[in-house]
């Protein structure tokens, strides 16, 4: 049985496992329906969910990011900008995927533009 899960917004900024899109059939759900959101080198996948917060999913692959060191920095920039923009996020699974190469310089600014696409596409 899963845990109860705080209403939205959420007061704490933790990035708890029910927050996280992680069943296949959750995946699958997104990529049957998606509507798309993308920024620079960013691609965002989501679709409506019956819960009542946001849920993320990151798919970076050793092709695009081929060391362990720039593909761990950039999850950690998206569920930070994940983590800073969930009060304002719709009912939403996203999927966030990288279409090309991703500067270092940029990370951070470029997360949060693509989470406010997703905040005013997605309503």
């Amino acid at each position: 049985m899963p845990k109860a899960v705080p209403d939205s917004p959420r007061k704490s900024l933790k990035y708890l496992k029910e927050y996280r899109l992680v069943r296949k059939a959750d995946i699958q759900s997104v990529f049957a329906h998606p509507t798309k959101a993308t920024y620079k080198y960013l691609l965002a996948l989501h679709c409506p969910n019956s819960l009542n917060y946001a849920r993320l999913g990151i798919m970076l692959t050793k092709a695009r990011l081929p060391k362990a060191v720039d593909r761990n920095r950039l999850k950690r920039a998206i569920r930070e900008g994940f983590r800073a923009h969930f009060a304002d996020l719709p009912s939403i699974d996203v999927i966030i995927m990288l279409r090309g190469k991703c500067p270092n310089e940029s990370l951070h600014t470029d997360v949060d533009k693509l989470c406010e696409l997703l905040i005013k596409s997605s309503k």
